[in-house]
């Protein structure tokens, strides 16, 4: 089942398509009550001696979505976009982050 997110579009090569194994999930709500849903996903090397380690964000409906099928430790397949952003930390200091943006997931299937 893939679920997009239908009022952002993936333009060009701002694009990523990861599968792995959901090792964290903490969906919230905004203070101004908007759905938002963080994941942590480990994605296996090409050598798989090792994972790497991504967090994903979605928000609206398809935050609800994720929040309501998606469960940790199972594996599925995330697309998206990448985007950098910055903010204030207790410092007072800028910082920058770059930020994998969900569009849609489905139910990761492995070839044996």
């Amino acid at each position: 089942m893939t679920i997009p997110n239908k009022k952002t579009k993936t333009v060009g090569l701002n694009y990523f398509s990861f599968s792995g194994s959901i090792k964290k999930k903490d969906f919230q709500y905004s203070k101004n009550g908007k759905p938002f849903c963080t994941i942590t996903l480990s994605v296996p090397a090409k050598n798989e001696k090792f994972s790497n380690t991504f967090r994903l964000k979605a928000f609206g409906e398809l935050a609800e979505s994720i929040d309501k099928d998606v469960t940790d430790g199972s594996t599925w397949a995330f697309n998206g976009y990448v985007s950098n952003s910055s903010y204030v930390d207790a410092k007072g200091e800028k910082k920058w982050s770059t930020d994998f943006i969900i569009n849609g997931f489905e139910v990761a299937t492995t070839e044996e």
